[in-house]
């Protein structure tokens, strides 16, 4: 498929578009349809797993087209179509790497999850993991994660810590993989993390999703608001963070209005500016 047509802006969701209450407000809602009706095309690129509101969102970013297309999650280690769980590219964590976070996480006594195709899995349900799930709207299974291991394919594991005891969950340094701090309005008090292969990034989801529907990625946008999303940033070619960002992210790319006032249509604005 070709959709170098298209104006596509590649989308995080938590802090960028996804506030407080969990969800997308109806007013961003109705500026995204509108722009969608302009010839934009939004893609999820988020390190939520393609369940429950993440992937509600990439099917509401689709209603309305004559088109499927793939869209990024887990951080960048997953590229599916949400309508039909067809994966476009993937890259699996190594099995030595997750044993070695699962044996640091029951040591510490932290909450680990791990994410498959198949579901979510965590050793035990805790209050923490209870509530992300929640706002995840999805369900979470529990289970002996070096089971989970050894019979299916993890993507991505997740910590879920809180300010006492995060920087003890990624004290454990392990060849290989790629660590991205994470954050979601939604739980404030809570500390996440993002495992993945090394391999995996959002700006290599940005670049490998370009190359597979034949558009130039400097011509593409893109939105976030943590230094997670610094390497999608960095792969587009129009970079905007929300005033909510990170410091570092807003002191280097181009700022709009905090996601509580609905800042995502400010982009649109200059956008069309920049793209006459």
């Amino acid at each position: 498929m070709n959709l170098a047509h298209k104006k596509i802006v590649f989308l995080d969701l938590d802090g960028t578009i996804v506030g407080a209450n969990g969800g997308v407000s109806e007013k961003v809602w109705q500026i995204l349809e509108e722009q969608k009706s302009k010839g934009y095309l939004f893609v999820v690129c988020t390190g939520r797993t393609c369940a429950g509101v993440a992937q509600d969102i990439g099917l509401r970013f689709e209603e309305n087209l004559d088109l499927h297309y793939a869209h990024i999650y887990d951080g960048g280690a997953l590229g599916i179509q949400p309508h039909n769980g067809r994966v476009d590219f993937s890259f699996p964590m190594k099995k030595e790497s997750v044993i070695a976070l699962v044996e640091h996480s029951r040591t510490f006594d932290i909450p680990l999850e791990l994410y498959t195709t198949e579901g979510v899995f965590a050793d035990q349900r805790s209050v923490d993991g209870i509530r992300h799930s929640e706002v995840l709207n999805m369900p979470f299974q529990a289970a002996d994660l070096l089971e989970i291991n050894a019979s299916k394919t993890v993507i991505r594991c997740h910590w879920i810590a809180r300010e006492h005891n995060f920087e003890q969950a990624l004290a454990i340094k392990l060849e290989g993989i790629h660590t991205a701090r994470a954050g979601s309005p939604a739980l404030p008090k809570m500390r996440f993390a993002s495992i993945t292969d090394s391999q995996v990034s959002k700006g290599d989801a940005v670049r490998r999703w370009c190359d597979l529907y034949k558009v130039d990625p400097q011509k593409t946008s893109g939105v976030g608001d943590t230094l997670g999303d610094l390497s999608m940033l960095e792969a587009v070619g129009f970079p905007f963070v929300m005033a909510n960002a990170d410091e570092e992210l807003r002191c280097k790319f181009t700022n709009l209005p905090d996601i509580k006032e609905d800042g995502i249509g400010d982009l649109f604005t200059i956008l069309d500016s920049k793209q006459r």
